[in-house]
């Protein structure tokens, strides 16, 4: 390690072994990066004893790492029982006396969360300094950055000042002189509770006065916007449209030399709010009491002046607000509506609100309910609330004001949320202006809308709440377009894109959904669909269910390696749709067919914990839809087989291929392709156990049945050759194995290509063979090989990476290159470590050996 790499230690509680662990593959991970990272699992018994070697750590530390949970928190302040966690209390008395000594300056110490919900169990000494989550690939990246002083943004060069004219001064409709106080008519007092917004504030703010581009987040401007800009905030109903453009004229009034907002969900609405804008100026038109003239008269003084501020709220048909726009004026405009496109009012690039970020939407449900001194049960459960509502500032606005009211505790008020859904939101109405009506009733009425003007597009949204929310993409509705009715068929009966715009147009009009062109998606809000489940009766939900399963399993690709990102893309909506309770009575054939390609796909991608389940019911579905001897049925049990023995479960897989192989004699034949799958699966599981005698015939019938079978250059050819050289290797059968794993190599390659992971596996093996003969210089670069392409095909954190990784420094280790080795080593356990933990989080209440591939000493790969 360089000797100026930065040196870190953390400080964190013992919570559980778990929290331990994930600790740990931090500060392994840190390390393989290059961080000299300190950590007591790293020194079991320090010679100067514990007190000392903590301060010893913090004081030669270029930072400390401050992993904040609720345990932490107690005992950095104290507050544990007697004799328990005394090393946090140690290391907070020495945090807290070096900012005391420093006057509250930190350049040290920097809080560490693993999710957002800690972030309210920092102590409170820190809570003022950047906090990074390190769940995310981002946050780590942010943190990585802060240690080692790579900021993500460069500070640019100082320029010179820039000389600006003096505003002119502002007529009145007489000539007269603007009075000192601005003109400001916005019927709407502040929001007390408005939270977050401030880059979309920002972003908006330069976009209206010059000093930026009008495309949301663009990291510089381009040409300087020309005064009388106009701007639109577009969005989903509840997501804070109106909050937004309130607070934004409340905390800008000082810009403007007026400002105004007008109503402008009809002509009505506009001509009204027009009359009173010119009633406001004293414009002699106003005093005549027609309503055409006035609004003629405010329009003609807004295009005359200059330095005003008009808000149109919710012009959700912006061509109704066209007739009513100032032309020439020098102000600006600003739009709130949810419609999406505002080319037929000029404005090209609409500002696009989302859900408030997390941390936002619980300061606002914990404000909105004043219980911003919240205990840490609550908090929690707040947080977990705010994900429940999809952090909607409308929902989290009529829940807060429902648990205030009522009063509730957060606790109390998620499980009966969770319980009665939707119908609980719709009893919170919303006390915030502009806004009367609860979610639900807004909603109805935009999805009655919809109905109207196209059943078929209506019909799409409903298939779209039985599905993930986020990211639904376009081939579950053109491949399953059968199962969601004719009017949908008649649509996408071929994959034209042009139609499928058309289906989802009405929709992306009120906002309903966010449309992804680039990654042919889009994104539905949950509560969207849980109105949408409301409006629907037992039996229909249960239809929709079984619908959207057909044609999510007409969707699924077979889980092989081409098709891994097509798979990844339909994966969040399989598990959903299967996840709820109307996709169990009953059961139908799809079900278990696509439950069994989707565990495929999350085996194939080492997330054993999440394939387990979907393996063990559709096994369940299948055996009860299928006769018990049917051949599918022996495809799961033979999966299902495969995942067990790769987590070392022996004694449970080996009854499962058995019965596998059984079902498969029977039903297809002695010489069917796929009982030689079984065969090659049940003698792999005698190998694994050193039941080298069983195994070696069953390998030799699964080899010459694939070989009479198949065509000789088959892959499933490949891999019996490549099982029955693994066998002759562990025996020190070396020379009869090389010619198996030599052929197996040629095979792969030519069949799936020289980037598919399979081939990295026979370079694996082959490599394997060579350092016993003294041919260690030629396994190098098959160990090269084979690494890069684990790494290219299945990131950077699968475990027969972690596996290549520790077969290669053995053969460092053999030829004296110590160094290098370790490092392979340390970044082989950071993966199992990291693995092992993400094993735990879905399965925790089951225990499980960490998934691997092969001994500790040399790891196959079959």
């Amino acid at each position: 390690m360089p000797d100026d790499a930065p040196r870190v230690f953390l400080s964190y509680s013992h919570d559980s072994r778990a929290h331990q662990e994930r600790v740990l593959a931090l500060a392994d991970r840190l390390r393989a990066d290059g961080i000299d990272a300190r950590l007591d699992q790293y020194e079991p018994a320090p010679a100067r004893g514990w007190p000392r070697w903590m301060e010893d750590q913090i004081d030669a530390a270029d930072f400390v790492l401050v992993v904040a949970t609720e345990t932490y928190r107690r005992r950095f302040r104290g507050h544990e029982e007697a004799g328990k966690g005394l090393g946090v209390q140690w290391e907070g008395a020495i945090l807290t006396q070096e900012l005391y000594e420093a006057g509250v300056r930190n350049t040290t110490f920097i809080p560490v969360v693993f999710s957002s919900t800690d972030a309210a169990r920092i102590p409170r000494a820190l809570r003022g300094f950047t906090r990074y989550d390190v769940s995310t690939d981002e946050g780590y990246e942010q943190l990585y950055r802060r240690l080692t002083a790579q900021p993500e943004v460069v500070k640019p060069p100082l320029g010179e000042p820039r000389e600006l004219p003096p505003r002119p001064r502002w007529r009145t409709g007489d000539g007269g002189t603007a009075p000192a106080v601005p003109i400001f008519l916005v019927p709407y007092e502040r929001n007390p509770y408005f939270t977050g917004r401030r880059k979309i504030l920002d972003d908006l703010h330069r976009a209206l006065t010059r000093d930026g581009a009008a495309v949301v987040g663009q990291a510089e401007p381009s040409a300087a916007l020309p005064r009388g800009t106009r701007m639109a905030i577009s969005g989903l109903g509840g997501i804070g449209k109106t909050q937004t453009a309130v607070e934004y004229a409340y905390r800008h009034a000082g810009d403007y030399r007026a400002v105004f907002l007008v109503r402008a969900q009809s002509e009505g609405a506009l001509v009204g709010g027009f009359a009173e804008i010119a009633g406001k100026l004293g414009l002699p038109e106003a005093a005549a009491g027609n309503q055409k003239e006035a609004v003629a008269g405010a329009r003609r003084w807004l295009e005359a002046e200059d330095g005003w501020l008009l808000i149109f709220d919710n012009a959700d048909r912006p061509a109704v607000v066209k007739p009513f726009l100032p032309r020439g004026g020098r102000g600006h405009v600003l739009l709130t509506s949810r419609a999406q496109a505002f080319d037929v009012v000029g404005i090209r690039h609409p500002f696009q609100l989302d859900t408030l970020p997390p941390d936002d939407a619980l300061a606002l449900l914990l404000a909105r309910a004043e219980r911003e001194d919240a205990g840490a049960e609550e908090v929690t459960a707040a947080a977990e609330l705010t994900e429940e509502l999809g952090y909607l500032p409308l929902a989290l606005e009529q829940a807060g004001a429902y648990v205030l009211e009522q009063p509730l505790r957060f606790a109390s008020y998620l499980v009966a949320y969770r319980q009665r859904g939707i119908e609980l939101l719709g009893r919170g109405r919303p006390v915030v202006e502009g806004h009367p009506d609860p979610i639900v009733t807004t909603w109805a009425m935009n999805m009655r809308e919809v109905e109207e003007a196209s059943p078929a597009s209506a019909e799409l949204l409903r298939a779209c709440a039985f599905v993930a929310p986020d990211n639904v993409p376009e081939e579950l509705v053109i491949e399953g377009a059968s199962e969601f009715g004719p009017a949908i068929a008649e649509r996408c009966s071929t994959a034209d894109a042009l139609a499928l715009s058309e289906l989802l147009a009405p929709l992306v009009r009120y906002s309903l959904i966010r449309c992804d062109l680039e990654g042919r998606t889009w994104t539905v809000h949950r509560l969207v669909q849980e109105v949408v489940k409301a409006s629907l009766g037992e039996a229909d939900r249960r239809d929709w269910v079984k619908r959207v399963i057909r044609a999510l399993w007409k969707a699924f690709p077979w889980p092989e390696f081409s098709n891994w990102s097509a798979c990844a893309r339909l994966l969040p909506h399989v598990l959903a749709a299967a996840g709820l309770p109307e996709a169990r009575e009953p059961e139908i054939e799809e079900a278990g067919h696509l439950l069994n390609a989707a565990a495929w796909y999350l085996y194939e991608r080492a997330r054993y914990a999440e394939a387990e389940p979907l393996y063990e019911r559709s096994f369940k579905i299948l055996e009860k839809v299928l006769a018990d001897e049917h051949p599918d049925v022996a495809t799961c049990l033979n999966e299902l087989a495969i995942l067990y023995r790769d987590q070392g479960r022996y004694a449970e897989a080996e009854p499962l291929v058995e019965r596998s192989l059984k079902i498969r004699e029977k039903v297809l034949g002695d010489d069917h392709p796929d009982v030689a799958q079984s065969l090659n699966n049940l003698a792999t599981l005698c190998r694994d156990q050193g039941r080298y005698a069983e195994a070696e015939p069953l390998f030799e019938r699964s080899l010459k049945i694939r070989e009479k079978a198949l065509a000789d250059e088959h892959p499933d050819v490949a891999q019996s050759l490549n099982s029955l050289a693994e066998l002759y290797r562990v025996q020190g059968r070396d020379a009869e194995a090389e010619p198996l794993v030599e052929r197996s190599l040629r095979i792969r390659e030519k069949a799936l290509g020289d980037d598919h992971p399979d081939v990295a596996k026979s370079l694996n093996n082959l490599a394997l063979l060579y350092p016993d003969q003294g041919r260690g210089a030629e396994a190098e670069p098959l160990y090269e090989r084979s690494l890069k392409i684990f790494e290219k095909a299945l990131g950077d954190d699968h475990p027969d990476v972690a596996t290549a990784l520790e077969n290669y420094a053995l053969l460092l280790h053999d030829t004296g290159r110590t160094s290098e080795a370790e490092e392979m080593e340390a970044r082989a356990r950071t993966i199992r470590a990291r693995h092992a933990s993400r094993e735990r989080e879905q399965q925790s209440d089951t225990k499980r050996r960490p998934a691997r591939r092969g001994d500790a000493g040399a790891g196959r790969l079959a």
